[in-house]
Parts: structure tokens; sequence; C-alpha cells
């Protein structure tokens, strides 16, 4: 009896695969916002920013997306700037996100950013992504487009023709789609600063640090014992992050009891039509709502209640 001792041949990965390999590409690196700005305003090219890479670099990879040029804006320091006057909190939109978690101006101009900004992905996520690039990227499920909705923000697009103000929501348009316009680079996102508001940002996900089955951003300000004003917005439950602007104008109708606060929770949860999806149903996600927009406006109020 004999025992064949020769090894099996070596299998190596085929790096000629169309999988997780990108086409060809130009790639750029500007050192200036001019310089990005003269790159983008060829639009006879498909040109795409590339900011922390976070969510780009695997769309191409896997083909996903197909640009002719990625323009690195990572260079530019002027997009990385962030300041804080008493009505308004400016984020320069290259600013990582692990940056911007430990921002005074930010904890102290717009701390719902602070609590999204927690949720996502994990530490070397946050290290390289940047705050523009996770709002640009238009994630249905993605953190900070939903908190920057419920802060009621706006971003700054530039090009060659100059600067505009585009409302959080006028921005989002479906899943990762926005209507920024080709040749326009987003350069700062704004959150109006409201000393007297109280928020909170909760969220339900398969792990820690995947994208959010559902999430709940909320803002909301209490006068006399009534509320005078509430911002309830929704990630994960459609193709866009949503404003409940039906449960909102309900909210301001009572105070924050914990009887009023589920009737609010379950008029946003009534308000949403998601989908039957590979991750959840959306049974499921109207649940889910109904909990995590009870727990996220109980947080803000300080009111003991039973969350069912």
């Amino acid at each position: 009896m004999t025992c064949n001792t020769a090894r099996p041949p070596l299998l190596r990965p085929d790096w000629s695969s169309d999988v997780v390999k990108p086409p060809r590409f130009r790639y750029v690196r500007p050192t200036t916002l001019d310089e990005a700005l003269d790159l983008r305003a060829d639009e006879d090219i498909e040109s795409v920013i590339l900011a922390g890479g976070q969510s780009l670099i695997p769309m191409m990879n896997f083909r996903l997306a197909r640009p002719e040029l990625v323009i690195d804006i990572g260079g530019i320091k002027e997009l990385r700037a962030i300041s804080r006057t008493t009505d308004a909190l400016v984020v320069g939109a290259g600013t990582r996100q692990a940056d911007a978690l430990i921002a005074p101006e930010v904890a102290s101009g717009a701390p719902l950013f602070i609590q999204a900004l927690r949720h996502v992905g994990h530490v070397a996520i946050r290290n390289r992504g940047t705050v523009g690039g996770s709002i640009a990227h238009a994630d249905p499920a993605a953190e900070l487009p939903v908190a920057l909705l419920a802060l009621d923000g706006s971003v700054v697009a530039q090009d060659r023709s100059g600067r505009r103000t585009v409302r959080a929501t006028e921005l989002f348009e479906t899943a990762f789609t926005t209507s920024l316009r080709s040749t326009e680079i987003l350069v700062e996102v704004h959150a109006p600063v409201e000393p007297r508001a109280q928020v909170s940002f909760v969220e339900i996900s398969r792990r820690h640090g995947d994208f959010a089955l559902v999430s709940a951003a909320v803002s909301t300000t209490v006068d006399d014992g009534r509320f005078s004003s509430v911002r309830i917005a929704l990630g994960g439950v459609a193709h866009v992050p949503v404003r409940c602007e039906a449960a909102e104008q309900l909210a301001l109708e009572g105070g924050p009891t914990a009887d009023h606060i589920r009737e609010v929770a379950r008029a946003a949860a009534a308000g949403i039509d998601p989908s039957d999806d590979f991750h959840a149903t959306a049974a499921y996600r109207r649940q889910v709502t109904a909990v995590l927009v009870e727990r996220a406006i109980t947080d803000t109020c300080g009111v003991l209640t039973e969350v069912a």
C-alpha cells in the first residue's frame, strides 16, 4: 500500500476576475478646492468624489460604480474646518467622522450629530469616513442623513458657477441619489443651533456597526408643559430618510406625557410604508418604528414610561 504525498496544486486568487477589482480609472488628488472644481467642471468625463472611500471603493470593486475619473479631496484642508456661531454649526464636508465626534463645536452646536456618529460603523470606519461623504452617499439606512433631516439642516454645494444651499428636505431623491449636480462638490454641512432643544438618536441593527434596520432621530422643545417644536426623522424605512410630519403635528397638540408620546409614536409608524426585504419585513419595521420613536421622544423629555 502506498501513500500519495504529493501536494495538491496551490490555489491562488484569480486577480484578473471582475470580482472585487474596479475597472480602469484616472486618479487625481488636488490640494485646493479650486483644482477640484476645475476637474469636476468637465461634464464630458464621468467623475466621482473620493472623500473617505468607505462606500465608494467597495462600490467600484463590485463595479456598481464605473467612474472615469476619481477626484480625491482628502488633501484639501479647507474642507475640514469646523466652526460654530450663536445660530449655526458649520462642518466642512471633508471632516473625518472621528474628528467631528470629539469636536467641542459639534457637541455644543448639534449634539444629535454626536449621538448619531456613535452608531456609524466601527472606529476604523469613522477614522476614514467623512461627514459630507456619508451624507452625499445617501444610503437610506445611514445615520448622518437622518440626523441632518431631524435637525432641519442643509448642505452647501459648490461648482464653478458659485455656491448654493440645499436643505436636507430637498437633498435626498432616492436611494444613493441626491439633488447635487454632476459638476458640484458638497463643501459644507450646516445645522441650526437650538440651545433649548433636546435630542435623541436610537436605532436597531443586527450587529453593532451594521447599518440600521430602523433608526429614529428626534428633536423636541417644551414650553409651559406642551410641545412647542417636534421633529422626527426615520432611516431604514424607505428609499430616503423621511420626516414624520403628521406625527410631528400630532405631538404639538399635547405635552410630554407617556400616553401622548405613545400616541405620537404610533402615528409615526402608521405614516410609513416600508417594504419587505432580506433583512426585515415591513411589519417588523413598523413595529420597531413605534418603539424607537416612543423611546427617543421619551429620552428628550425625561418621561418615565414603559415602552412596549
